[in-house]
């Protein structure tokens, strides 16, 4: 996954088999292909379905993948965490693109012992997604994340435990503006 290309084509056979479920090897193949066919240019596509293919065969080497004995694709817990990742990165080069609005995007979790590894990945991707910590369960960001953190939310079960806020201010917020490079 060095590669954009290659980057590019992981992502889609990760969200065409996350959206789908499972799919069966020999519908993957076409469907991708129509999604993303200016990847990999050629007049009878031969070269781009070998491409194909031999990305999904890295793919399931790698353990992103995993095929059942009725020949059907799902993906793993560590193909879902790369597709998360995915979604953090994109999220994060949207945000890059934009202005400061002046509003701080506060989240606050309460999350029980019981959850505690639930609480371990939302701690992680906060912080891979560029977010500060303000206290132990409370963390802030200048950007707009109310999807991402419904995002989050679905995909790490803990809906009711997150509190997503938007603040115009943060009482002596200094630090936090040079952390963010806002000075």
């Amino acid at each position: 996954m060095v590669d954009s290309k290659r980057g590019q084509l992981t992502e889609i056979i990760l969200v065409a088999v996350a959206l789908a479920g499972v799919i069966a090897i020999a519908l993957v193949m076409p469907n991708i292909m129509q999604v993303y066919p200016y990847l990999f240019k050629d007049k009878r596509g031969e070269r781009r379905r070998y491409y194909m293919q031999s990305r999904v065969t890295k793919l399931i080497a790698q353990k992103y993948l995993h095929v059942d004995e009725k020949r059907r694709i799902t993906l793993t817990p560590r193909g879902e965490k790369a597709l998360r990742q995915f979604r953090i990165q994109q999220w994060l080069q949207k945000q890059k693109k934009r202005r400061w609005d002046g509003k701080w995007r506060i989240v606050a979790f309460d999350i029980h012992e019981r959850s505690r590894t639930q609480r371990d990945l939302l701690r992680i991707e906060l912080k891979e997604a560029g977010f500060v910590q303000l206290q132990r369960s409370m963390w802030v960001t200048p950007h707009e994340c109310a999807d991402f953190i419904t995002l989050l939310k679905t995909d790490l079960h803990i809906g009711r435990s997150i509190l997503y806020i938007v603040a115009t201010s943060i009482e002596e917020d200094y630090a936090l503006r040079k952390q963010f490079g806002f000075l």
